[in-house]
């Protein structure tokens, strides 16, 4: 199964795609602009005459989507962010009059948080946006049914203040 792995840098997120089908052979370049959210491949094989209008829908095939972690060990709340998948709008240019669909010019829809995650003591608390609830799961005993509270939105409190709201639920809950 392909894997898309882009760290940003400079303000993209560049990866590969490698692709291999029974009739496609796609070895591209993809970037994301972090800001505009434009997409671009490069292509690097010209023998199979593949075309942008190619590696696009084999991009979103992928089902790609953003995670983001904190890797900050001192932190050990581990948190973790997920997207849901990407999905390509196409735009069109217009040239001399002309409109050329795709021309080298394509960008990520508007996509939507599927659910952030951290661990806080010996629970792993985990707000699904598409469910719309907040579950908190014991990481001592994982077979327990989780405590499931409407939605937390984490952004709203600091460290310190979500750790006593969720242990406060367990404890009370």
């Amino acid at each position: 199964m392909p894997h898309i792995n882009a760290k940003i840098k400079n303000g993209m997120f560049v990866f590969d795609i490698k692709y291999t089908s029974a009739s496609q052979n796609i070895n591209a370049t993809g970037t994301i602009d972090i800001h505009t959210n434009e997409l671009k491949f490069d292509i690097h094989q010209t023998e199979d005459n593949i075309h942008y209008t190619d590696v696009v829908p084999v991009f979103e095939g992928l089902k790609p989507h953003i995670q983001l972690r904190c890797d900050n060990k001192k932190c050990k709340m581990n948190y973790y962010y997920c997207s849901n998948s990407l999905v390509c709008e196409r735009a069109s240019k217009r040239w001399n009059g002309h409109y050329y669909n795709y021309a080298d010019y394509t960008r990520i829809r508007p996509f939507l948080s599927y659910y952030e995650a951290c661990n806080i003591d010996k629970y792993w608390v985990q707000t699904d946006n598409i469910y719309g609830m907040t579950r908190i799961i014991s990481t001592a005993n994982p077979d327990s049914d989780p405590i499931t509270i409407d939605p937390i939105n984490f952004s709203s409190f600091d460290k310190d203040r979500l750790k006593t709201r969720i242990l406060t639920i367990v404890t009370f809950g």
